[in-house]
């Protein structure tokens, strides 16, 4: 009997369809000459499902549009991320040699580019998880990288009330109210006092003087843990609240200090101190009698008696020892 051509096409397709469903030890993996959507049996390719030919390189057009995510505004197999087999899509990885993968039934999901938040994705395992390119938090936590604590005990006050009820906690921190004259961590703080309290610091942290010793100050709850910005140049409007103090030395110092979004106090100190100068008016007294008067004199205390040009003369040796004697006091006071 003659077989026409659409009949050996049917009798090879099903002898495909068999030959996949036989399992020996001769199958192999893809297959190059199966167009890789198909292993080579007995020489003939046994095509995976949604492929058909004889190298299995016919796509059915209805499994290939099951791969596509009919709500990307991009129409593309897989996201363009992965193959289509059998109508289900097959993720690449992220990168060559890594395993991280696409992921997602059109593999439009990278779990790999989330926010982070204190330099790891999501904060990190305690506070989220990245989950097809959304963070998704914790019972304690929330924000867009979790960055946001649902927690209050840092903004406890002493008396047990949440920020002293000066302010609310939002984030884990407490939130002073503008109107409220308290600021600090647990809006307990009066600014008016600060001055005092931190005068101790600046000592012995930008100067090595007061009543605190270097280990004393390495370990004080408050001086350890302050931040301070030690500047030559003093800028007043870099700072909400200033100070000084006068040091052991008689000298001033000037710090001032701000409230970050925390409430801890960030202080910028001036390095350079302001020192009076020492008087000299009883050394300026002194030389200012013995020139003075004959300057002052010069021209009464003289009288031409014929002998005009010695007084010139010392006149002219009166005027030297002057100007070298103002030379002088202003070379000292310049040493000083």
């Amino acid at each position: 009997m003659k077989l026409d051509s659409v009949t050996l096409e049917t009798v090879f397709v099903t002898c495909c369809a068999i030959l996949s469903g036989y399992k020996s030890q001769s199958i192999g993996r893809r297959s190059s000459q199966c167009s890789n959507q198909g292993e080579l049996v007995k020489g003939l390719c046994a095509c995976f499902p949604g492929y058909s030919g004889y190298d299995c390189s016919q796509l059915d057009p209805s499994l290939e549009l099951s791969c596509i995510n009919p709500y990307a505004t991009v129409e593309k197999v897989c996201s363009g991320r992965g193959q289509c087999v059998g109508g289900q899509c097959q993720c690449n990885r992220r990168r060559s040699r890594r395993p991280d993968k696409y992921s997602g039934e059109y593999c439009e999901c990278d779990d790999y580019s989330c926010p982070f938040y204190m330099g790891k994705m999501c904060g990190g395992n305690v506070r989220g998880r990245c989950q097809c390119g959304v963070c998704q938090c914790g019972p304690d936590y929330t924000g867009e990288a979790c960055g946001c604590s649902r927690m209050t005990d840092g903004c406890v006050a002493s008396d047990g009330s949440l920020c002293n009820n000066q302010g609310s906690c939002v984030c884990g921190y407490c939130q002073c109210n503008k109107d409220s004259i308290y600021r600090g961590v647990t809006c307990e703080e009066n600014p008016a006092n600060a001055c005092q309290d931190l005068k101790q610091c600046i000592q012995c942290r930008v100067f090595r003087s007061g009543p605190l010793s270097s280990a004393e100050c390495a370990n004080h709850p408050v001086c350890s843990n302050l931040r301070i910005h030690s500047v030559e140049k003093f800028i007043e409007s870099r700072s909400e609240y200033i100070c000084d103090f006068k040091d052991e030395d008689g000298c001033v110092a000037k710090f001032g200090y701000s409230y970050e979004k925390t409430g801890a106090k960030f202080v910028q100190a001036w390095t350079v101190k302001q020192c009076e100068r020492p008087e000299y008016n009883e050394i300026e007294e002194a030389l200012n009698s013995e020139v003075n008067p004959v300057q002052s004199d010069a021209p009464t205390g003289f009288q031409d008696n014929g002998n005009s040009n010695s007084n010139v003369g010392a006149v002219h040796s009166v005027s030297v020892i002057a100007a070298f004697r103002t030379i002088l006091v202003v070379l000292i006071m310049f040493l000083l």
